[in-house]
C-alpha cells in the first residue's frame, strides 16, 4: 500500500462528509430544533398572561323606532254605579307611530365593547410539562450523539497524525538499528563480538520493523477511516 501524508485537515474531512453525506446536515438542524424544544417544553412551567379585546355591534331589518303622536280618552269597557248609576270608566290611551331604524343608527347603537386580562396557572400540568422536558432533552442527546461524528472525525485525524510521525520516528530507528546490526554481524563473523551482542542487536531490529509494519498499517486504517466519512470509497 502507498504511504504518503495526508494532506486534508479535519475540518477538510468534515466539510467534505458534510457535502457528501446529506444526512449530517440534518442531524445538525435536528440539535437545533431539539433545544428549542427543550425551552418550548419548559415554558409549559411558567404561567400565562394573556390580553384580550373585542368590539361588536349588530344590525336588524325588523327594528323599528316609536314616537308619540298624541293621545285621547277612550272606554275601558268597564263600569262604576253612582248613585244607583252605571257610569263607563274611561282612561288616557297614547297614540305612537313606527319608523326603521337605518342602517348606521343601528351600528351606532348598538356597538359594544370588551376588555379583559387572562391568568393561566399550571398547577395540574406538572407531571406533563416535566416530562415533555425530559423528552425533549432525550432529543437532544440523540442529536448530540449522532453530530458525535464531528468529533469522531477530529480524534481520528488527531490519530493519523501522531501515527505518522511515530511512523517517522520509528523509520529513523530501524535505520540505527539496522547499522548497529550490520556492525555486530561483522564483528560477529570475525570473532570479535559475541553472540549475545550480535543476536541482541537482531532482535532490535527485528523489533522495529514490526513497530514500523504496524505503525504504517495504522495510519493507513485512520486514512480509510477519513476518507469513509468524505464519501470516498476506494
Amino acid at each position: 500500500l502507498d504511504f504518503e501524508k495526508y494532506n486534508l485537515s479535519a475540518e477538510d474531512v468534515y466539510s467534505e462528509a458534510l457535502q457528501n453525506l446529506a444526512t449530517f446536515k440534518a442531524k445538525e438542524l435536528r440539535i437545533d430544533a431539539a433545544k428549542k424544544g427543550v425551552h418550548v417544553a419548559k415554558s409549559q412551567f411558567t404561567p400565562e398572561i394573556s390580553l384580550f379585546g373585542g368590539v361588536n355591534t349588530n344590525y336588524s331589518s325588523a327594528a323599528e323606532s316609536f314616537s308619540s303622536v298624541g293621545s285621547s280618552i277612550v272606554e275601558t269597557g268597564d263600569f262604576v254605579t253612582v248613585d244607583g248609576q252605571d257610569l263607563p270608566i274611561m282612561t288616557e290611551q297614547n297614540s305612537f307611530s313606527s319608523q326603521g331604524i337605518d342602517y348606521k343608527d343601528q351600528l351606532d347603537n348598538n356597538l359594544n365593547t370588551v376588555v379583559g386580562v387572562a391568568i393561566s396557572v399550571p398547577l395540574f400540568n406538572g407531571f406533563r410539562a416535566k416530562n415533555n422536558v425530559v423528552l425533549e432533552k432525550i432529543q437532544v442527546e440523540e442529536s448530540m450523539l449522532e453530530l458525535d461524528i464531528k468529533n469522531t472525525i477530529a480524534q481520528v485525524h488527531f490519530d493519523m497524525e501522531a501515527v505518522y510521525k511515530r511512523h517517522q520516528s520509528l523509520e529513523k530507528q530501524v535505520e540505527a538499528y539496522q547499522e548497529s546490526y550490520r556492525i555486530n554481524d561483522i564483528r560477529f563473523k570475525n570473532g570479535v563480538s559475541n553472540f549475545l551482542n550480535y543476536i541482541s542487536s537482531k532482535n532490535n531490529l527485528d523489533n522495529a520493523k514490526v513497530n514500523l509494519a504496524n505503525a504504517k498499517y495504522e495510519y493507513l486504517l485512520r486514512v480509510r477511516v477519513l476518507d469513509y466519512y468524505r464519501g470516498v470509497v476506494n
